[in-house]
């Protein structure tokens, strides 16, 4: 009899989310059918950092070097984005799981709420003090254009209002992505990845015919508001999508009233993926701070050396974004066995992706540095930091694949420590001793970055494996009752 009712329970959850049949599929073919798009997605988004770093770079170094400061801001500024996306995802996936539609909507409705509020807070508090923050980084190191340019890039972004809508379509976005609904964000990247690749060069370098200026060159500023004006229209077609397809078929205005519980389960599961944005950017603007010792170049290099080498850690992203989607909706039907097998999956997918993907960045890493910058110096520093990070990969794959396992199984609380340890306080024990005291130069920060990172990776993965056995143990007593 309890199987039998565990059964029904799987069909019902099974139609419940009326898009794709997560609990019961094959887990490869589920990574497939919901990673594949994601993937693709993640690098028309690659892409689209990609033409503003090169647009940047055609603006000059200086440039180059503002924008690779304005990166960790950014980060900061999509840490809230992320934080609540991901907390979306993961407690609406387990409500899709668990067949509670109207928890779902309210789920989705107060994050949006929680959204709002954080934006403003974060923009007060980021404002007023961006001057102060780019000024101490590059202080003594750094061209004033470099400063400036920094400056320019984030302030535009958060005073016309392209985080606000960046936070809310992330969140709009975890609505599909709980449902197995990937290909529409691809398909909208695809879209922000071409409008950028028009807006870039008309905004930032102006149009003129028969001398005739039509357009007026804006610099760094053009690259801002190009991407503040994509960000308003992803976000509405989003919410196009939304009502047209009526994925929320129980809604109501009160919704949006912030409960709570709804609140509290939100925060609890926003804080791990907040913080770890947060932390990247801060170990960003850290390790910044370090590389400004060898000058600008070095920073330029690094700046540029960081987007190529997401280009394969996006694509094991995407991974773990599937690997927390399927493991919430399988929590969420108590379906254990599947929540370990597709974790385990999950990390051979990535030591596929290590030796294939990351082996073709570091094969040909100084031609991929020389697409966005010719200078020979930038190159050499580039393309020695991208190849040293190789021995990073996998740990970064462990630390994606165990956090998502974590945050689908809504046990995330012990990611906010390590990423503290890894991004910032292994940064002071590893990076700058090596830097330093070891007199090791740029490459003690470089080979400081895989070392802690690798302590990072081995402390989660057994603890991973810790709360998996837990979960192994619900499932013999649920298979006992």
């Amino acid at each position: 009899m309890a199987f039998l009712k565990n059964n029904a329970k799987l069909e019902n959850s099974a139609n419940f989310s009326r898009f794709m049949n997560i609990i019961q599929d094959s887990i490869y073919r589920l990574f497939w059918k919901i990673g594949f798009p994601i993937a693709v997605g993640m690098l028309f988004n690659m892409g689209y950092n990609l033409v503003d770093s090169y647009f940047g770079n055609y603006l000059g170094n200086g440039v180059a070097a503002g924008l690779a400061l304005a990166f960790p801001i950014f980060l900061f500024l999509y840490s809230i984005a992320q934080g609540l996306g991901s907390a979306a995802n993961a407690l609406i996936a387990n409500a899709i799981g668990a067949k509670e539609e109207e928890k779902m909507a309210k789920y989705l409705m107060n994050a949006l709420v929680m959204g709002v509020i954080a934006w403003v807070f974060l923009s007060l508090l980021l404002l007023p003090s961006l001057q102060f923050i780019y000024t101490y980084v590059g202080s003594g190191n750094l061209t004033k254009v470099a400063i400036d340019s920094g400056v320019r890039y984030v302030h535009v972004f958060i005073a016309c209002g392209g985080s606000l809508f960046m936070i809310l379509g992330n969140i709009l976005n975890a609505l599909f992505q709980a449902h197995g609904m990937t290909k529409i964000f691809r398909n909208l990247l695809a879209f922000n990845f071409f409008v950028n690749l028009l807006l870039d060069p008309l905004l930032s370098l102006g149009f003129t015919y028969n001398d005739v200026v039509i357009i007026p060159r804006m610099g760094v500023d053009g690259l801002a508001f190009s991407t503040v004006f994509i960000q308003y229209v992803a976000f509405f077609i989003l919410l196009y999508v939304v009502v047209k397809k009526r994925i929320i078929k129980k809604f109501h205005w009160s919704f949006f009233i912030l409960r709570k519980t709804y609140v509290k389960e939100i925060f609890i599961q926003s804080i791990p993926p907040f913080f770890s944005m947060i932390n990247v950017s801060i170990a960003m603007l850290i390790h910044n701070k370090f590389v400004a010792h060898f000058g600008e170049s070095a920073v330029a290099a690094y700046g540029v050396g960081v987007r190529i080498e997401q280009i394969p850690l996006l694509i094991n992203a995407a991974v773990s974004i599937s690997l927390m989607i399927i493991v919430g909706q399988n929590n969420g039907a108590k379906q254990y066995k599947r929540v370990v097998e597709a974790f385990w999956k999950a990390l051979l997918i990535g030591l596929f992706i290590m030796f294939v993907f990351y082996g073709i960045v570091y094969s040909f890493a100084p031609f991929f540095v020389w697409c966005f910058n010719k200078d020979p110096e930038i190159i050499s520093i580039g393309s020695h930091y991208v190849r040293t990070q190789f021995l990073s990969f996998y740990a970064y794959v462990i630390l994606q694949c165990s956090g998502s396992l974590l945050q689908g199984i809504k046990r995330p609380q012990v990611i906010v420590f390590n990423e503290l340890y890894r991004h910032v306080i292994a940064s002071f024990i590893f990076v700058y001793p090596l830097m330093t005291t070891f007199n090791w130069g740029i490459d003690g920060v470089w080979y400081g970055i895989a070392i802690k990172s690798w302590t990072a990776a081995v402390f989660i993965l057994l603890w991973s494996v810790h709360q998996y056995r837990n979960l192994m143990k619900k499932n013999l007593l649920l298979e006992q009752k």
